[in-house]
């Protein structure tokens, strides 16, 4: 079953991705304050921890400044939270 999880995921991955690159559909106001973060990297910042600057900062290290770039962390990481999540519901309720 975890294989038909997985592979249902990875398929909405791939959409979520496939959906980034061709539409056109502008940065929100708080990604582009985290790409700004990722820009001038920091102990902390005013509202939020470090984590987010530093995964963009890798992220458009790789992919360069574009959408994709900033965005792909968030399908990246909402993947493995699903799959985590699926995970933890088979174990809770065996």
């Amino acid at each position: 079953m975890l294989k038909k999880v997985l592979i249902f995921h990875f398929f909405i991955l791939v959409l979520r991705v496939l959906y980034v690159l061709f539409r056109d559909i502008d940065l929100s106001p708080e990604e582009a304050q985290y790409w700004l973060w990722s820009k001038f990297l920091d102990l902390s910042y005013y509202s939020k921890p470090p984590l987010i600057a530093y995964l963009n900062f890798l992220s458009t290290s790789i992919l360069g400044d574009t959408e994709i770039g900033v965005r792909i962390n968030a399908i990246i990481l909402g993947f493995f939270i699903a799959i985590i999540t699926y995970v933890f519901s088979k174990e809770l309720f065996k």
